[in-house]
């Protein structure tokens, strides 16, 4: 394996719209909390120095007790399931070191913790070797892009004083 300086320019784009569509998700998030707890200083305090698969157990507590619309809440509590699961492949993608394969592919390698019986605790890592196609990362671009863009929309329908407001335009006669 290989560890190159250069890397082909669309691989890296990529890379760059998944970091990018990570935090608008995770800023969305920290949205919700402050909105719940109805105090906008309150929720930066909390939300400003919290984990991201923290502040998936904080929104889904907190939806639980404040989303009165059973469908809204369901919904809403489907879309923090599949944030985290976005999470973990992203967590893959930039936690891990980076290389090239022989044949030039994308490699990642990390480690993962797992269930084992050689460890006295029952937990080791797993090395993982991962290799990265465009295609991959455009699956998981759209899938993040697809979480923040409902995100965004269900907001309004959850606390109807955010939907926009109709601007009233004076006559001119």
């Amino acid at each position: 394996m290989r560890l190159p300086s250069d890397w082909p320019e669309g691989f890296t784009l990529r890379l760059g719209k998944v970091a990018i569509l990570f935090a608008q998700i995770e800023f969305l998030l920290k949205l919700y909390v402050k909105q719940f707890l109805g105090d906008f200083q309150r929720g930066m305090i909390v939300t400003s120095r919290m984990q991201f698969n923290q502040l998936l157990e904080l929104t889904t507590s907190l939806a639980k007790r404040e989303i009165r619309d059973a469908a809204l809440k369901r919904g809403f509590l489907e879309l923090v399931i599949f944030a985290g699961k976005v999470q973990d492949k992203r967590n893959a993608y930039f936690h891990s070191a980076w290389g090239m394969s022989d044949d030039g592919s994308p490699v990642t390698i990390g480690y993962q913790r797992t269930r084992t019986n050689q460890q006295p605790n029952g937990i080791g890592l797993v090395k993982t070797r991962n290799v990265v196609s465009e295609p991959d990362l455009d699956d998981l671009i759209r899938a993040l892009d697809d979480v923040k863009s409902k995100l965004s929309d269900l907001r309004p329908l959850i606390w109807p004083e955010l939907r926009p407001k109709r601007i009233k335009r004076k006559r001119t006669f």
